[in-house]
């Protein structure tokens, strides 16, 4: 097997694998029987290791500071197989045997071979095929979803509570969090590109004493050694020459003629380094003589790299992770002592309903903290008041039933996610799922009025009314789009039915 260069800041030729060998690829490796080197600082010293264990071809990530990705998912160990694409920093390869079938590859110095047809892996997915594929995968997807909302439908209450605390304890910590994650990366930003300014200042204040007579020799390997921020150090005088380290060409030629241009400290890494993603950068800083700014002597130029950014969020992500879990837990805990309270104050209402309607009580007194159970409370204590009647026959008008029911609808209605409206015969409103005001315009106090009184806009008014006693004709479903002043909405009618007579209508829009 081969490693396969595909892109990357310098190009090189396949790499043969040996089974018996361990191979370590980073920008200094050291720690494999065969140690690959790749010049970028987006690598760490040891990046990952490539290993053959029974005939199979391993790759480890070496806790590096970029990590590595296989087929675009970042990995800490995983198998390779013929073809996998392995991302490490800058670089992208691919594993497998070196066929004539590679494709093209462009790098910044050389283009390899490309294959001058489709190989039968390929040819295989014409477009038919795959909008048919697209058409399962929907299919199959859509059925997913079904088990999901029917898997959920059966769930408890308290797992759904459950659930529905970790869903709001998420949100809690991300909206805390992503604010302070920006605050953070750009204070470690600035702190990063303060430190290179002083950095390159101080290497030009050892040049401008040596200019000055110091018999102190400036040396660049070893002021770059100094810092782990500095990947490469120069002096380059006023006619762009490199005095040191000597030999060598002045990098970054456009940078240095901005500095030239300006005669102030100039910089590539407000681009290079907002994202913080472990990318180097270039930075200038012209030399005057002391006291005279007007003087150009030349000019100190660092390669940096913010290694203690990189430290710095590691840290930070660690905290990350270990706050949202503790906000989980405890959101969690939360929701285990709510239920366990409700359920305790339930089966307290419940053995209380039950003494009750045995006549050992005469009316039910109010949970305290529980006001959610007030109106069914009031509800149970009037119905009680009324045990020696059938409220659908003798309640004078009807107006007593129609109130429980009234009030049982709100109740059942509370938990309905779509917009619903439940009218009795005379069109009066019964109750409402709380998004519906949100779709159409209704009246204050319009639970228990007309829907003349009701609804808020006359067109719909009208449409409603002839829509419903459409409905009472005998239909079993009626769908109809109804006009607003300003739009239409779609409403699907049901009616509903006691002992074979209609008494109430249900509308979904």
């Amino acid at each position: 097997m081969k490693i396969l260069f595909v892109k990357g800041p310098e190009a090189f030729e396949p790499i043969e694998l040996d089974e018996s060998k361990v191979y370590c690829i980073g920008r200094e490796p050291e720690k494999g029987q065969e140690n690959i080197a790749m010049n970028s600082p987006a690598l760490s010293r040891n990046h990952f290791l490539l290993s053959c264990n029974g005939g199979d071809w391993w790759i480890e990530d070496l806790k590096s500071f970029n990590g590595i990705r296989v087929n675009r998912k970042k990995i800490l160990r995983a198998r390779l197989s013929e073809g996998d694409q392995i991302e490490a920093g800058e670089y992208q390869f691919q594993f497998g045997e070196n066929s004539p079938e590679e494709p093209e590859i462009e790098t910044a110095n050389e283009t390899y071979a490309k294959p001058k047809e489709l190989t039968a892996t390929r040819k295989k997915y014409e477009r038919a095929p795959v909008q048919e594929a697209a058409g399962a995968s929907d299919a199959g997807s859509d059925k997913k979803i079904n088990k999901l909302k029917l898997y959920w439908a059966q769930l408890d209450f308290k797992w759904k509570s459950m659930g529905a605390l970790a869903v709001l304890g998420i949100l809690l910590h991300s909206l805390v969090w992503i604010p302070f994650q920006a605050m953070v990366e750009k204070d470690l930003l600035r702190e990063a590109l303060e430190g290179g300014r002083l950095l390159t200042e101080q290497l030009g204040d050892e040049y401008r004493a040596f200019d000055e007579g110091s018999q102190a020799l400036i040396n660049c390997e070893a002021f770059a050694l100094g810092s782990q921020s500095i990947l490469q150090a120069f002096v380059v005088n006023r006619q762009r020459s490199v005095l040191c380290p000597t030999g060598q060409a002045a990098p970054m030629d456009s940078l240095l003629s901005q500095a030239q241009q300006s005669e102030q400290f100039t910089t590539n890494c407000h681009q290079r380094l907002d994202a913080l993603a472990g990318e180097s950068c270039w930075m200038v800083d012209p030399i005057h003589k002391r006291g005279a700014r007007t003087e150009l002597i030349g000019f100190s130029m660092i390669h940096f790299f913010p290694v203690r950014v990189g430290e710095a969020l590691e840290a930070y992500d660690r905290y990350r992770w270990q706050s949202f879990f503790l906000v989980l837990l405890l959101m969690l805990i939360f929701g285990w002592l709510w239920n366990a309270q409700l359920k305790r104050r339930l089966d307290w209402l419940s053995s209380e309903v039950h003494l009750l309607f045995a006549g050992t009580l005469q009316n039910l007194e109010k949970l305290e903290s529980f006001a959610a159970f007030d109106k069914l409370i009031d509800e149970v204590n009037r119905i009680n008041s009324k045990s020696n009647q059938v409220l659908s026959q003798q309640d004078p008008g009807g107006h007593g039933g129609a109130d429980f029911l009234q009030s049982l609808l709100e109740q059942v209605l509370l938990l309905e996610e779509r917009a619903v409206m439940v009218v009795d015969r005379e069109n009066q409103i019964l109750a409402v799922s709380p998004s519906l005001p949100e779709l159409i315009p209704l009246q204050e106090g319009y639970l228990g009025s007309h829907l003349m009184d009701g609804i808020g806009d006359t067109h719909l008014q009208g449409e409603l009314v002839g829509f419903l006693n459409e409905l009472s004709m005998g239909s079993d479903v009626l769908d109809q789009n109804l006009s607003l002043s300003d739009r239409v909405v779609s409403v699907r009618g049901m009616p509903i039915y006691q002992d074979g007579e209609q008494v109430a209508s249900l509308l979904i829009f």
